[in-house]
């Protein structure tokens, strides 16, 4: 990434396509990215009886075990529309940052995410 300082960025972290199960995004270099973040999450979600959890990982490196960032997570219901975002300060935080998407139930959902932030 290559931006003047302090420069508001966003990175696409999560592709919206249809997920019946869990669907995990491919780790982003956020290493640019200085204090809060903001991680805003769109879509839809379909279906009964079912439940919906999206969290905020990190990791060392692109295809190491990443691990929940404290604090955002977003747990949602069925047949609604999805808009929401987490908030959290990047620093001290391992630099490639995913996002999980666990359904469960009889039911899709479509979502996309992005995360924004200043950078360094």
């Amino acid at each position: 990434m290559s931006a003047e300082h302090g420069v508001v960025t966003g990175l696409k972290l999560l592709q919206q396509a249809t997920v019946t199960t869990t669907s995990v995004s491919t780790g982003v270099d956020c290493s640019a990215l200085d204090g809060i973040v903001t991680v805003a999450i769109s879509g839809t979600i379909c279906g009964a009886g079912a439940s919906n959890a999206i969290k905020v990982r990190h990791c060392a490196t692109q295809g190491g075990s990443y691990v929940d960032v404290p604090g955002a997570a977003i747990a949602q219901g069925v047949n609604a529309v999805l808009l929401d975002a987490v908030q959290f300060d990047i620093n001290g935080l391992d630099p490639w940052i995913i996002v999980s998407h666990t359904v469960s139930g009889t039911y899709s959902s479509a979502i996309c995410a992005t995360i924004f932030g200043r950078t360094k």
